[in-house]
């Protein structure tokens, strides 16, 4: 990794203690190293935590260089992709620094290394991935950033301004291969910048201006772009090359597949615990339906959907609920009086802060208005009963199989239950106790 250049971008030691804090980095190395002399392994917990310890500060590093954008704008979309890259190489970074920390050990001639000798190779392996590598990676991350997003304004702007000028670097001990590109101007698209958009190595200066200056030659004896830079970050969505980092090289077939799945997750996650539920529906009667993005991935969307605007055209303020299993995503978005559920309910009325379960009812039985009740315990004893254009029986029919269900004494949890009837379009509330 490169160290001539002169200003850098730096994980402060404001946030090195910050981040230290609040992953409690000091006890996770610990309590890895120990595992590892005693279990010659780190359970997954402890390999989550850790992959997470060295995402974040790249994490914050492409959003210092990325600027600040607005929630579901189309560089909302960009910086996702650019964060997901970024925790792909953390997680490969992580495998990496455990696999190197599993080969200390034993000593050179292959004897197990006592604990307290085991432990401090160890440290000084998280001392170098910490700081030596993460310090050109911190400075790399937010340079590329904030070329990535500036790529995205150069595309916008090429027709007034269609082509690109190789910027001198900044640093007062330029890469003498860097200065070669120097002055050349190129058209926007042309595929020179597909390869030597910078920065073109760790830590690289460089930049580049739009213009409508005539385009210069580009000579054919250029000296190459280091690997594993020749590429275009706005163009290409990425802020590192991952499969040319030597960390990438670590890894096996199936870890790599596995590697990529957990840091998608990760990504996956700390944007939903961003996005806002957002109003989707309303009526002219005060009613509304909000809806989280997580919601979409409900099998049931459309007929939430359906019924939650049925419930608002009633004067209901309605929340779609998304279904999470993540204790951290569900203490985000599921309220408060409800996300020690077992289950997660399918609306949240916010006026009456009351959870509500949708149940549509399946068959053509008397029987079948039954289901609902045993199917959603666990979620939420108040409920919406959807009855579909095919059920057989009218409306008064089935107010009355519904009183009958609810006066049985196992039905004793929905004494005090509020439970709408969705009746072929029609909204009834408590039809148990309306004739």
């Amino acid at each position: 990794m490169c160290t001539i250049c002169d200003n850098q971008y730096i994980f402060s030691t404001k946030q090195r203690i910050q981040l230290s804090k609040e992953l409690n980095i000091d006890t996770l190395v610990q309590e890895a190293i120990n595992q590892l002399y005693n279990d010659r392994q780190i359970d997954k917990p402890t390999q989550q935590a850790l992959l997470q310890s060295h995402y974040e500060p790249l994490k914050q590093a492409v959003n210092e260089g990325f600027g600040k954008i607005e929630y579901n704008s189309p560089n909302y979309e960009f910086l996702k992709q650019l964060q997901t890259n970024t925790a792909v190489f953390a997680a490969f970074k992580n495998h990496a620094y455990i696999k190197e920390m599993v080969g200390l050990l034993k000593d050179q001639e292959g004897n197990l290394r006592s604990r307290e000798s085991f432990k401090a190779e160890a440290l000084k392996i998280d001392s170098t991935y910490r700081t030596t590598y993460l310090d050109a990676e911190y400075d790399t991350a937010v340079r590329t950033a904030r070329l990535a997003t500036q790529w995205q304004k150069i595309q916008k702007n090429k027709k007034l301004y269609p082509n690109l000028r190789y910027l001198l670097t900044k640093s007062s001990q330029p890469d003498e291969k860097h200065l070669k590109y120097v002055g050349i101007v190129a058209p926007v698209d042309s595929v020179f910048w597909q390869t030597h958009y910078p920065p073109n190595r760790w830590r690289c200066q460089c930049g580049v201006e739009q213009t409508d200056d005539e385009a210069t030659d580009i000579p054919s004896n250029l000296p190459p772009v280091d690997k594993g830079f020749d590429f275009n970050a706005g163009a290409d969505k990425m802020i590192f090359t991952v499969e040319s980092s030597k960390y990438y090289k670590q890894a096996n077939a199936l870890d790599k597949k596995t590697l990529a799945v957990a840091a998608n997750r990760i990504v996956a996650k700390e944007f939903s615990k961003d996005a806002p539920f957002k109003k989707i529906y309303e009526s002219k009667n005060g009613g509304f339906v909000e809806m989280h993005d997580e919601s979409y991935k409900d099998n049931k969307v459309d007929s939430l959907k359906k019924n939650a605007i049925l419930l608002a055209n009633n004067g209901e303020q309605v929340k779609i609920l998304p279904p999470i299993n993540d204790p951290d995503l569900r203490k985000k978005l599921i309220p408060e009086s409800i996300v020690n559920n077992s289950k997660t309910p399918d609306f949240w009325l916010i006026k009456q802060e009351l959870s509500l379960e949708l149940k549509e009812v399946e068959g053509k039985s008397k029987n079948s208005i039954k289901r609902p009740f045993s199917t959603a315990k666990g979620q939420s004893a108040n409920l919406i009963i959807e009855i579909p254009e095919a059920y057989p029986f009218d409306l008064k029919e089935v107010k009355t199989m519904i009183k009958n269900k609810l006066n049985q004494p196992e039905s004793i949890i929905y004494k005090d239950a509020e439970i709408w009837l969705n009746f072929k379009g029609l909204l009834i509330y408590n039809p148990h106790k309306k004739q």
